[in-house]
């Protein structure tokens, strides 16, 4: 983690210099999540928070997008779930906007395991439903995997117990 760290810094440090804000955008998004495994909370959630800066910046709007759902799987992560679900939406929009359906599919995704996690199953069921399909659309085999393996949780959360062995059996 020391070695990626060091690595993503100087990434950071040579797209500054080519006044690359989208990029080193992404390296920050990067650099964040390799704090957050190392257990630096507080310097994961300021690189976090930055790449979303840099990224709305230069109107990168799908970058933006990805760098919202990062951070909104960190509040996630934290158990911060109204901070995750209101980044996860404005992410949703963003890759709308940008027609990014991969990962608009993902972000859909993370929003309904959010809704389940505040309690919320049969609000998610939509969700894990339309993050699905896009997965099939765009032929994502790992992402359709995904979605069959949280909607079959989501309805193991509703009851469906039936209906949940069937999708699970199916991820």
């Amino acid at each position: 983690r020391h070695e990626a760290r060091a690595l993503l810094e100087q990434a950071i440090a040579l797209h500054r210099s080519l006044d690359d804000r989208s990029a080193e955008g992404s390296a920050r998004s990067l650099l964040g999540s390799v704090l957050l495994a190392a257990g630096d909370t507080e310097a994961a959630r300021a690189s976090l928070v930055e790449a979303v800066r840099l990224q709305r910046s230069c109107g990168a709007r799908a970058a933006e997008g990805d760098a919202q759902n990062d951070l909104g799987n960190f509040h996630l992560g934290r158990g911060e779930l109204d901070d995750a679900r209101c980044l996860y939406e404005q992410a949703l929009e963003l890759h709308r906007e940008a027609g990014d359906r991969v990962h608009e599919a993902n972000t859909v995704g993370n929003l309904a395991n959010c809704l389940e996690l505040l309690g919320r199953p049969r609000d998610a069921a939509p969700l894990h439903l339309q993050s699905l399909a896009i997965h099939r659309e765009t032929g994502h085999r790992r992402g359709e995997a995904n979605g069959l393996n949280n909607l079959g949780f989501c309805r193991l959360a509703e009851g469906r117990l039936r209906e949940s062995s069937a999708l699970l059996a199916d991820a």
